[in-house]
């Protein structure tokens, strides 16, 4: 046991309940809801996406509440990824485990594991990185973005062969070097809301879980073309170099 003359001190007092803090909460605890739902409500998915949907709205708000509101804290930043290991590593593995890995026992079990075991591991290295200052990108999938796509593709009734190589991809993905956009850009007014009236149109046209789902597979799809590119030009910076010694 330590002694009381053995704990750290420190002069700076820690705020515990400010907004952003509030949020991460929410968040988890919308995860930790949406958990204990799909265990005793397995053929009832509905609820729990929509608690799962949330908690990305609030992790989507923590931040830009904190960096807005000047209430940002080392603190805040643990807590945020403590909520997301709930919310968007544990809480999406359930689900699959609901919707359809159960059926294939072991390897049910493993893709589960694959998929929360990537999430902690991608933001445990994210928080080592935390204070290199904003990106434009990320490295590796966003969990918000990987439990967002398990929640749509178990609402689209996906097989359990499906589900089993979805968590473990996007386990894969997490845990990659892969750079995907952070969309932490401000884009003028017109883009903005031309982009958004664009996805209401979609959805609209095909349903939101559809539409939800072509957004994520263009997000997908831009971080293939984008990394695809910077390979190749690294590629041929190489053989240029090459060829000029």
């Amino acid at each position: 046991m330590i002694a009381a003359a053995e704990l750290p001190a420190t002069d700076t007092p820690i705020r515990l309940l400010t907004l952003p803090n509030a949020l991460s909460l929410l968040s988890l605890n919308l995860g930790a809801w949406a958990t204990a739902h799909v265990a005793t409500h397995p053929d009832r998915l509905l609820p729990a996406a929509i608690a799962l949907l949330a908690a990305i709205a609030c992790d989507f708000l923590d931040g830009r509440v904190a960096r807005a509101t000047g209430t940002g804290s080392p603190l805040g930043v643990q807590l945020d990824s403590l909520a997301d290991v709930v919310s968007f590593g544990i809480a999406p593995a359930a689900m699959l485990w609901a919707a359809g890995l159960s059926r294939l026992g072991p390897a049910g079990m493993l893709g589960c594991a694959v998929f929360a075991s990537c999430a902690a591991l991608r933001l445990a290295r994210f928080n080592l990185r935390a204070d290199e200052g904003p990106k434009t990108h990320f490295e590796g999938l966003p969990t918000t973005g990987a439990a967002a796509i398990v929640v749509l593709a178990e609402l689209a009734g996906a097989s359990a062969p499906a589900s089993l190589a979805l968590a473990v991809a996007l386990g894969g993905l997490m845990v990659s070097d892969v750079r995907f956009l952070a969309f932490k850009v401000r884009l003028p007014r017109r883009v903005a809301v031309g982009a958004l009236a664009g996805a209401a149109a979609l959805a609209w046209a095909i349903g939101p879980v559809q539409a939800l789902l072509v957004l994520l597979a263009a997000y997908l799809g831009y971080a293939a073309w984008e990394n695809g590119a910077q390979l190749l030009r690294r590629a041929r910076t190489t053989k240029s170099c090459g060829h000029s010694q």
